[in-house]
């Protein structure tokens, strides 16, 4: 999943509806956003694709983003603890240089 897609299907989630999808997203308009995600990507509930019309996702797609979110969550947390880490080795390091001194 590109970063492109992540981010049309968290407006999707998000807003619901087509017109503020296309105006988060900056897309343009629903042809350009279904050829961005890809084809059965997303549900419309009416074939007039208008601003009020109602943006889900498909279960494919939904699985995607869950998995691409899911994998977000891990990297942040590894990214916190490598931090948390670093921070107690450089804290240990100046308390034992500062006992040499």
């Amino acid at each position: 999943m590109t970063k492109q897609q992540y981010k049309i299907f968290t407006a999707v989630r998000k807003y619901k509806k087509l017109g503020k999808v296309l105006e988060a997203t900056k897309v343009g308009d629903y042809i350009k956003l279904q050829e961005t995600v890809g084809a059965d990507m997303l549900d419309f509930s009416d074939v007039k694709y208008d601003d009020d019309t109602d943006v889900t996702l498909s279960t494919k797609a939904t699985d995607e983003y869950e998995s691409r979110k899911k994998d977000n969550i891990d990297k942040a947390v590894t990214n916190l603890i490598a931090g948390y880490g670093a921070i107690v080795a450089t804290i240990s390091l100046l308390m034992s240089l500062s006992r040499l001194c």
